[in-house]
Order: C-alpha cells, then sequence, then structure tokens
C-alpha cells in the first residue's frame, strides 16, 4: 500500500494536479478570460489570487477566435504587468482546434506538444470542448466516453499535466454540463461559472479528492490595449478580477461596527494600490488588491 501524500496542485486548492478538470459556462460568462488567467499564472508563476501555482509551459488548444485570443492575452499581460515577450516558451497556441473524439488526431495533439520541446506542460488547456469534438456527438454516451478516454489517455497521463477543459452549459439545465452526462461524469473537479451583468460567480460543482472552495466572485474590466483600429477606434479586451464583494446579487446588508472597520482597511488598500500605480503611469482603475493581503492587514490593524 502506498504511503499517503498531499495532494499536488497545479493551482493550490482549485486546479488539482494530474487531473482533468472542466469549467463549464453559458455564452459570455468569460470561460476563455478565466482559462486564460489560470494558464498564465501558471506559465509565468505568478499566484493566482493569492494562491501558489506551478509553474511550466502551458499549451492551449484552441477551438477558434484565435485574434479574440490574442487580444485577451495582451490584455492578461497589461493587467498583470508582464512583458508579452516573458511568455516566449512557456505559452503555445494551436493553429486549429483538435478532432480529441478520433484517437489518431488525439495522439496527434500529443506528438505537437512533445515536438515544442519544452518537456511536460505545467497545463493543458482544451478550449471549447464543442471545438474540439470533431464529427462526434456531444449527446452520445460512447462519443462521450472517447472524448474523455483520449484527453486522459494522450493529454494527462503522458504528461502527468493538469488538463483544463472549457465547456457550455445545456440549453435547458443552466446548471450543468451540455451533452451526455459522461462527458464530465469522470472529471476529478468541474466549476461552473454564471454572470450577473459585470459580475461573475465561480462555484465548484465537484471536487474528487480535495475540500471544495467556497465560490469566488469576480469583476469584468476592460483594457486599453494600446492601439487603434482603421477608423481610430481604440481597440480593448476584457479581463476578470476576484472582488471581495459579489454585487450581482444586489441584496441590502446591515454590517456592525466591526464589518465598517474591516471594509474601511479595505478601501485604504484599494486607495493606496490605485495611487501607486498612477504614479507609475498605469490605469488606476485597473488597480486591485489581493485578499491574502488584506488579511495580513488585517492582522496587524487589530492585533
Amino acid at each position: 500500500m502506498a504511503n499517503p501524500k498531499p495532494l499536488a496542485y497545479a493551482i493550490h486548492g482549485i486546479i488539482p494536479d494530474n487531473a482533468i478538470s472542466f469549467l463549464v459556462g453559458d455564452f459570455g460568462t468569460c470561460k476563455t478570460v478565466l482559462g486564460i488567467d489560470w494558464g498564465l499564472s501558471m506559465a509565468t508563476g505568478r499566484p493566482w489570487n493569492g494562491r501558489a501555482v506551478k509553474q511550466g509551459p502551458v499549451f492551449f488548444i484552441l477551438g477558434e477566435g484565435h485574434q479574440g485570443f490574442a487580444n485577451r492575452v495582451r490584455a492578461w499581460c497589461i493587467r498583470h504587468e508582464v512583458r508579452p515577450e516573458e511568455l516566449d516558451g512557456k505559452l503555445f497556441v494551436s493553429t486549429a482546434p483538435g478532432d480529441l473524439v478520433d484517437p489518431a488526431m488525439a495522439k496527434l495533439v500529443m506528438e505537437a506538444i512533445n515536438a515544442a520541446g519544452v518537456g511536460s506542460p505545467a497545463g493543458i488547456v482544451v478550449d471549447t470542448l464543442a471545438r474540439n469534438f470533431g464529427s462526434g456527438d456531444e449527446n452520445s454516451t460512447r462519443d462521450a466516453n472517447t472524448f474523455f478516454n483520449n484527453v486522459d489517455e494522450y493529454l494527462r497521463r503522458p504528461f502527468k499535466s493538469a488538463v483544463m477543459v472549457s465547456h457550455h452549459v445545456g440549453h435547458q439545465e443552466q446548471d450543468r454540463a451540455k451533452g451526455a452526462r459522461q462527458l464530465i461524469s469522470n472529471a476529478d473537479a468541474k466549476y461552473l461559472i454564471t454572470a450577473n451583468g459585470d459580475y461573475l460567480e465561480l462555484s465548484c460543482k465537484k471536487a474528487k479528492e480535495f475540500p471544495a472552495p467556497e465560490p469566488m466572485a469576480f469583476q469584468k474590466r476592460v483594457v486599453e490595449l494600446g492601439f487603434e483600429d482603421a477608423e481610430g477606434v481604440k481597440i480593448t479586451s476584457i479581463i476578470v478580477d476576484q472582488t471581495v464583494v459579489n454585487n450581482a446579487v444586489n441584496i441590502p446588508v446591515n454590517i456592525g461596527k466591526l464589518e465598517e472597520k474591516v471594509l474601511a482597511v479595505l478601501e485604504e488598500l484599494i486607495d493606496t494600490a490605485k495611487e501607486n500605480r498612477e504614479a507609475g503611469g498605469y490605469d488606476p482603475e485597473l488597480a486591485k488588491v489581493e485578499i491574502r493581503h488584506w488579511r495580513e492587514t488585517l492582522e496587524h490593524a487589530f492585533l
């Protein structure tokens, strides 16, 4: 019998390593944006919202929207003050989808990753399942099992990587993945992302071998990319920032004196972050405060 040991994570407490995770959401819920946030955090070694990551190259098996994807990557770099050239040799993006229902095609994807010559990826992102399902039928149990088995056989096992699959919710059941239930029944983790205006909620619906994290709230933000189109219109893209209060649900809350002090500390930290960004020539409206930093400041404030 093997000795017990801690579970390895690609993103601590969120994405298990050497496992298959699904991110499920409707159109417009920023699945790709969040996948980029996860992937580029791993590629650069930057903590994801205060959580440690496994650093290493990341591969995106992209089904569509390559220009939009490039713009979102640029927006992420601007937001996190990362020079795009820092991603050289760390971020790899396919030029076409992979038919992962066909074992021969799935094997070609594996060989293409090997051919990059960077070793085992820290993460492999399949975006989206539908665009990488080839001629398979998502409602077919047989095709669903074949897709999952191929992802396991040709992406997870040979590289022992964290594989993250982006997928749409069903048309009638907005709280579960589209297609046959077998598509994600064997997944190690499943997250559902929902949107209300500019606010998003990420909730863990399945955590096979680890404690499910509490739901997290995010806010969509627009980032100017620093160039214009032929008509002189500034090109922008979207990033997501974790937010402490989910304003997507407008419920009046009565708070006490202690809560007022806690929020006052947060407001001071945000003001300071804005001032620092403005002093450095960056957009102050993109300032953010990590929950970890807020918690540490509170510990000192209330000692």
